[in-house]
């Protein structure tokens, strides 16, 4: 008797997760966000989208930064690309914002008013990630 036995993989979300619509390059936006949010985003490695068969050569573009003081780490990463988005329920967004470290440390309503101040910044606004059916695509390695 064999016993089959299905594993199922529980991916952590715990980051807070802040859409954000802007008619910028990246490397502008996140230039203005370094003044706004008074941070240092760097570009780092892309992310592959490795969920999406149709798209699994899409690479977005990533840039981090961390705020040591409130032991918070930042992600910004595009949204688009020519194959498509890397969350497709999402398509009218440009950019997401991850944020990772204490929720208490997080003043989202000031965060997400500071990015909305930006110029050429459209709208930025928070997404619940658990309820995205592509949310796999924002586990960052």
């Amino acid at each position: 008797l064999v016993l089959k036995q299905s594993i199922k993989v529980q991916f952590d979300y715990d980051f807070t997760l802040v859409a954000i619509v802007a008619s910028l390059k990246q490397y502008r936006l996140t230039s203005y966000l370094n003044k706004a949010l008074e941070l240092q985003f760097l570009r780092t490695d892309d992310i592959q989208n490795q969920y999406n068969d149709d798209h699994e050569d899409a690479r977005y573009a990533r840039y981090c930064a961390d705020d040591e003081e409130n032991e918070l780490t930042f992600d910004v990463i595009s949204n688009k690309h020519e194959n498509g988005p890397l969350i497709k329920e999402k398509k009218e967004v440009d950019f997401f914002l991850l944020v990772y470290g204490p929720k208490s440390k997080i003043k989202l309503v000031d965060l997400i008013g500071k990015i909305n101040s930006i110029q050429n910044v459209q709208l930025a606004f928070e997404v619940d990630a658990s309820q995205l059916k592509s949310k796999q695509n924002l586990i960052l390695e």
